[in-house]
C-alpha cells in the first residue's frame, strides 16, 4: 500500500560548515532570498537528534554543502 510521508527536518549550516557551503555570509544571505517552499536543492551533510528545553526530540541536518537544482 502507497502512502504519502511529510517530514520537517531543520537545516542548520553554521561555524566551518557554512564556510565550506557558502564562500561568504552574503552569499548564505542570497541563496537563503533564492529560496521558496518546493525549492528543490541538494544537500550534503550529516543527521543528528536535537532535544529542545521541553523534551521534544528534533531531527536536524547538518549541511556541509547546500546547491538549489
Amino acid at each position: 500500500m502507497a502512502r504519502q510521508c511529510f517530514l520537517r527536518i531543520q537545516v542548520v549550516a553554521s561555524g566551518a560548515a557554512a564556510g565550506d557551503v557558502f564562500t561568504d555570509s552574503k552569499g548564505a544571505q542570497d541563496l537563503a532570498n533564492q529560496l521558496t517552499v518546493g525549492s528543490v536543492v541538494e544537500v550534503a551533510g550529516f543527521l543528528n537528534r536535537h532535544e529542545t528545553s521541553s523534551g521534544v526530540a528534533k531531527l536536524v541536518l547538518h549541511a556541509q554543502q547546500l546547491k538549489k537544482i
